[in-house]
């Protein structure tokens, strides 16, 4: 077997100590790896990790993220690989107020490392619409201490929120408003904590992500750019709904569409739209990680090649990958769950932008 690149897949159970299903996984060009054997471990064994993590892990940046809800929060989990990927819980997140049984939301690592943004609520505001679009809470936490700044708007729950770019912003969405229907969108400066830009754009407009001073994202079959003044600027028609946008370190993005019973990637940058990878549907993803780099999750049927910063790790594309791409982790589920005034999204829903007031 042609070890190209020397990865961790860990299926987990995150509590004091994670309980982990480790095994290192290869580049998508080795044959797969066996089945991972439990350990019922928080990190890797300290006499395994030169054999696993392969020389100069202690002094490595790559950074992994993993968050799971119960009664009490939505718990937002790290590992570093300078410590064998030791699971520490960086925040707990909720409200005061609000009894739920389970706290649930998404939360992604920003470019340069530094921060996570989270956004949580609980779990029965899926069960009111207008709750779910625009009623879940969003935080700032930072990396090294833990700190947690909680922003003013309120917004969508939906897979694709936040999203966060290449480099210190994260986009935030509030779900298409019934009365006006139309999409505010939120731009985060998460070094300063403030919203530094808001637009509202007309109808529903998904998976939005900062590339560059602007943001990118889906609206309809559409790849947009969301101008200031709400106008949508086309970049490229992907033939169905786009997804999984992630901003690339040349001030591009890429993105996953649906072509029957595939899934095809591809790169917009600099005016041109160019092919990266095609694979079944549901076997391949596209996830970033450390300023800009993207990484292709999964099988594919056909590669192109492809741009620096980009690259296709052998993994499960349902996994999420660790931020220098040395770690796929497939689930998440904190030990020992325990079950346990309504939100008002705030914002004026006409057409326009505004900065944070």
């Amino acid at each position: 077997m042609r070890h190209l690149r020397r990865r961790l897949l860990i299926s987990a159970t995150i509590a004091a100590c994670l309980s982990s299903l480790i095994t290192p996984v290869t580049s998508a060009a080795a044959d797969p790896a066996p089945p991972p054997a439990a350990l019922g471990l928080s990190s890797v064994q300290p006499e395994l990790r030169d054999r696993v993590l392969g020389a100069g892990w202690h002094a490595s940046a790559d950074v992994a993220l993993a968050a799971t809800g119960d009664a009490t929060g939505f718990h937002v989990l790290t590992a570093t690989a300078a410590t064998g990927y030791q699971w520490r819980t960086v925040a707990t997140l909720s409200e005061p107020g609000m009894d739920t049984d389970q706290w649930i939301g998404n939360a992604c690592l920003t470019g340069s490392g530094g921060r996570i943004v989270a956004v949580y609520a609980p779990r029965h505001f899926t069960n009111r619409p207008w709750l779910f679009g625009r009623g879940a809470f969003a935080a700032v936490v930072d990396v090294q201490t833990g700190a947690v700044t909680k922003l003013k708007d309120q917004v969508t729950l939906a897979y694709f929120n936040p999203g966060c770019g290449a480099g210190d912003t994260v986009a935030l969405t509030q779900g298409v408003s019934d009365r006006h229907g139309t999409t505010r969108l939120l731009t985060v400066d998460t070094v300063t904590k403030r919203v530094t830009r808001a637009v509202v754009a007309e109808g529903q407009v998904t998976s939005a992500v900062p590339v560059g001073g602007t943001v990118v994202a889906a609206h309809g079959t559409r790849l947009v750019e969301v101008q200031d003044g709400g106008a949508l600027r086309q970049l490229a028609d992907a033939g169905s709904v786009p997804f999984d946008l992630r901003a690339t370190a040349d001030g591009g993005v890429a993105f996953a569409a649906r072509d029957g019973e595939s899934v095809r990637i591809r790169q917009y940058a600099a005016g041109q739209t160019r092919e990266l990878a095609s694979g079944p549907l549901g076997e391949l993803s596209v996830r970033s990680g450390a300023n800009g780099r993207v990484f292709l999750v999964g099988r594919a049927d056909r590669q192109e090649a492809l741009p620096q910063g980009v690259s296709l790790l052998d993994a499960p594309a349902s996994a999420t990958v660790s931020s220098e791409g040395g770690l796929a982790i497939t689930a998440a589920a904190r030990r020992g769950l325990r079950a346990g005034p309504l939100a008002s999204a705030q914002g004026d829903d006409r057409r326009g932008s505004s900065p944070d007031r």
